[in-house]
């Protein structure tokens, strides 16, 4: 295990943590330990293009689409739902269809974000009706994923799809960030308290800044650029 787990001193080998570097290169430390050898650093999740049809045509998915995935597991980590309304009204102008996705604890989120939209029925909602399995084939379908930081930002990495993460509370400094795709953060020193630990319950200063400091102009510029 890590040096700095709280047991440590049981472990008969110990690895090195310390942030500042991409999870996948603390997770091959641990392996190093071991005495495994690493031979990549690839994420990978399989996938099949029977499957991809099957999904595609359980929830009539239509190319080309974006997925936006607006729940994370703590709300310190999950941008407004009314900055992803915005983000999602100006997707739709521009022609692509959008697919909302996330497990049934995120179901309140999407409601709140579908509140906001200018044309909610044009939107696929998908949030808590979905396997794993299958929100890995809708992710691998879709031309970009727009998540906070959670899960579909590891799962787009995995099966190659374009992906943009947007950082609230945490940061990439802890190493959970897309490696082939794109993030905006609070630039350092621009939160006086960000940022805040990896897995924030809730805000510990109560202002709540770090959820609305990325602006949605600054994604859809992001999403513009990296759709060209």
């Amino acid at each position: 295990g890590f040096d700095k787990a709280e047991a440590s001193f049981l472990y008969t080998k110990r690895a090195k943590h310390e942030w500042g570097i991409h999870e996948v290169e603390r997770n091959q430390r641990l392996l190093r330990a071991a005495g495994l050898r690493v031979y990549t650093d690839e994420l990978f999740l399989d996938w099949e293009e029977g499957e991809l049809s099957r999904v595609k045509e359980k929830y009539k998915l239509k190319a080309p689409y974006i997925v936006i995935s607006p729940g994370a597991n703590f709300l310190p980590k999950r941008w407004r739902p009314e900055y992803f309304a915005e983000l999602i009204n100006h997707l739709q102008r521009e022609g692509f269809n959008i697919v909302l996705t996330g497990g049934k604890k995120d179901i309140k989120t999407a409601k709140e974000v579908l509140s906001s939209l200018k044309n909610p029925n044009g939107v696929i909602n998908l949030v808590g009706k979905t396997s794993v399995r299958e929100l890995v084939h809708i992710i691998k379908g879709a031309e970009l994923v727009v998540s906070n930081d959670s899960a579909p930002t590891h799962i787009a990495e995995a099966v190659g799809t374009k992906v943009i993460t947007v950082y609230c509370a945490t940061s990439s400094f802890y190493g959970f960030y897309p490696r082939k795709g794109r993030f905006l953060e609070p630039p350092k020193g621009a939160i006086r308290c960000h940022p805040c630990k990896p897995n924030p319950k809730t805000c510990k200063t109560g202002t709540w800044e770090c959820v609305g400091f990325i602006k949605p102009d600054s994604v859809i510029r992001e999403v513009k650029n990296y759709l060209r």
